[in-house]
């Protein structure tokens, strides 16, 4: 990608978020992210506000709360395997 031309570090403040778009049903969610860098990523996320089984904010918290998850997840395998890639040491 065009990430690794420019030092994201060094100028964070050409990072862009992106565009995103709405949702296709009208009890949907309109959903884009984009990976900028090593530990940055961008979420876009739009409901039509008028659908009463839709929430933006709370699907953005579950977003939110599946990536802790999943750096929970690395973390408890590189606290039980001390940090040692096993496959790199055969």
């Amino acid at each position: 990608g065009q990430t690794s031309l420019l030092d994201l570090k060094k100028y964070p403040k050409c990072v862009s978020a992106g565009g995103g778009f709405g949702p296709v049903a009208d009890d949907g969610y309109g959903v884009s992210y984009i990976i900028a860098g090593e530990d940055t990523l961008f979420f876009h996320v739009s409901s039509k506000v008028n659908c009463p089984v839709t929430s933006s904010t709370n699907f953005v918290q579950q977003i939110e709360q599946s990536l802790k998850d999943v750096r929970d997840l690395f973390a408890e395998y590189k606290k039980l395997n001390n940090g040692v890639d096993k496959k790199k040491n055969k």
